[in-house]
């Protein structure tokens, strides 16, 4: 509203600075111009093996395939972005386009049977935890649909984005709203290693931790990129995270306005200028 008005010029950064259900609007509106790129970035849920049944892999694997992606692109962030495939935006050097035929597709059938295969023939309740915008709700509210069809029943706890941070690496919940705005492939460290505080798969796969380690101190890229790409497969067969989606970051300015966003969507302020 603010640029609308003219009381601004820009609205930039990461995150949703420009908020995705004012996206339409801002294009349909003259004098304003919008620049988009996908996202240094991934929107997960990431599953705590510390929560029964999350350790079975069976299990996280049958909701994976319970998941329709394409809805939570639609609904969740108005189709602006891409489905995810892997916990490593596509955008990255070293993202591995292979996990595009891996990653498990939406089948809700498949779900059923592998819930089946773990042993779960009855109703099954789960927690979700997540920030309290609007983008996260619709995702939380998608994936609770999705996975009643299958019959599993979750609860959706919603909070602020400080006691959200605060509550999620607790290992009380099922799975976790998870995403990230990065500018290198070591972001997987950070978040993937076993022995990362801010891990909250809390999950025991001794490979995942030496490939972690190993791309971080590889000075060959060929060679780091073979450690990202065996990363990558792994946590995509494993289901140690589950990816949703890769939004889209965007610039919006009235059209006397001249910037450009830096891959990692940040602008240089000296580089913006008023005609």
């Amino acid at each position: 509203a603010s640029l609308i008005s003219g009381e601004v010029d820009i609205l930039a950064g990461t995150g949703d600075a420009v908020p995705s259900d004012s996206m339409t609007q801002l294009a349909n509106t003259p004098g304003i111009r919008l620049i988009s790129q996908t996202a240094l970035g991934v929107t997960s849920i990431v599953f705590c093996q510390r929560v029964a049944p999350m350790e079975d892999v069976r299990v996280r694997q049958a909701i994976a395939h319970a998941i329709d992606r394409e809805k939570i692109l639609a609904f969740a962030l108005d189709g602006r972005g891409q489905v995810a495939t892997s916990p490593l935006g596509s955008q990255f050097l070293h993202y591995n386009p292979g996990t595009a035929d891996t990653a498990q597709a939406y089948d809700p059938d498949r779900a059923r049977a592998l819930l089946a295969e773990a042993g779960i023939t009855g109703g099954l309740e789960l927690t979700y935890i997540g920030p309290d915008d609007t983008a996260a709700r619709i995702i939380a509210e998608s994936i609770q649909a999705d996975l009643a069809a299958v019959g599993i029943s979750l609860r959706i706890d919603s909070f602020p984005t400080a006691e959200f941070a605060a509550l999620r690496g607790q290992d009380r919940y099922h799975f976790v709203y998870h995403a990230y705005s990065y500018s290198d492939a070591d972001i997987l460290r950070q978040m993937m290693a076993s022995t990362s505080p801010i891990s909250y798969a809390r999950h025991s796969n001794a490979r995942i931790d030496e490939l972690a380690e190993a791309q971080g101190v590889a000075f060959d890229q060929s060679e780091r990129e073979a450690l990202l790409f065996e990363l990558q497969e792994i946590a995509v067969e494993e289901v140690i995270w589950l990816p949703l989606v890769e939004r889209q970051i965007s610039l919006a300015m009235r059209d006397n306005v001249h910037a450009a966003m830096a891959a990692a969507g940040t602008l240089n302020l000296t580089d913006v200028w008023k005609s």
